[in-house]
């Protein structure tokens, strides 16, 4: 019994870590996410944006990137926005998912973790079971941090900072003043 407790104990040190990474890199990658947002909102003062982004949740964020990235007449930009955005909102579920449900572990595979999770509302309750390998969960941290890496790297681009953020730049060139 002992082996089997030495074990289960090592597994969920493991399983904690991955937890732990997908949490801490969606943290930085929403930092990022506000930075990316506060450019757009202000270029000039980035403080407004990031209390903007800080008054939002994850979600309201990416739909308004998506809404300011509509504005521009680019649609090569409007089509790297729009692919980033569904990425993000992946990263989010995922994040969601990983530190949402119980977890727990499967006594015959120690690479195998069983995460039970709740579907329906409080009245409806049902329990579901899904298998997931240990390295799917630290696959998954590599994957918010290579999107941390992207939306960083795009702040800088040229196309990013031609997108919109001022009231002239989103009108239609007809409605601008000349």
């Amino acid at each position: 019994m002992k082996s089997f407790e030495k074990r289960s104990s090592k597994v969920m040190t493991t399983l904690s870590a991955r937890l732990g990474d997908i949490a801490r890199m969606f943290s930085l990658l929403e930092q990022e996410v506000a930075y990316l947002l506060s450019l757009l909102v202000n270029r000039a003062d980035i403080q407004i944006g990031l209390i903007v982004a800080q008054r939002l949740s994850y979600s309201q964020v990416l739909a308004l990137i998506d809404d300011i990235a509509e504005k521009t007449e680019d649609e090569t930009a409007r089509a790297k926005v729009k692919d980033l955005i569904a990425r993000l909102r992946e990263a989010g579920r995922l994040r969601n998912q990983a530190v949402h449900s119980v977890w727990g572990h499967l006594y015959s595979d120690d690479n195998i973790m069983i995460q039970l999770s709740r579907k329906g509302g409080t009245q409806k309750e049902q329990r579901h079971e899904t298998r997931v390998l240990i390295r799917e969960l630290a696959r998954q941290s590599k994957q918010v941090f290579g999107l941390y890496d992207e939306v960083n790297r795009m702040a800088s681009e040229r196309w990013f900072r031609g997108l919109p953020n001022t009231p002239s730049q989103g009108m239609p060139r007809s409605a601008r003043q000349p």
